[in-house]
């Protein structure tokens, strides 16, 4: 029986069963969802910043570091393929987040700029 319970627990923890995947065009949606998500497994603090990176000394940091790899393979699972290279080696799923978030957020206005720039 342990081994059943150790099994499902390691599984729930790979797994990403985000309904979701980001692409161009559906940030706002796809980050409420995953923010849900995450928040419904207790690791909001790994991309909101309550929870940062303790120093390697620390004997947190081993716990913390596999938590945020899970937390990071989340983001990355629940994004279209040709999304996840820009991603991937980013070290922290807060990185993850803030960057994806900030490219969205900025792409409108460098789509205004590139405009004004060939006109």
């Amino acid at each position: 029986m342990l081994s059943q319970t150790t099994t499902a627990a390691t599984h729930e923890s790979v797994a990403a069963p985000i309904g979701i995947k980001l692409n161009d065009t559906n940030y706002g949606l796809w980050s409420q969802v995953v923010e849900m998500y995450i928040s419904g497994k207790d690791k909001l603090g790994y991309i909101n910043g309550d929870l940062p990176q303790p120093t390697e000394i620390d004997p947190a940091f081993r716990k913390w570091s596999t938590e945020n790899a899970v937390v990071k393979g989340w983001l990355i699972n629940s994004m279209e393929p040709k999304l996840i290279g820009n991603y991937i080696r980013f070290p922290t799923a807060k990185a993850v987040w803030d960057t994806i978030a900030q490219r969205i957020l900025m792409a409108p206005t460098l789509h205004k700029f590139m405009i004004s720039r060939e006109g």
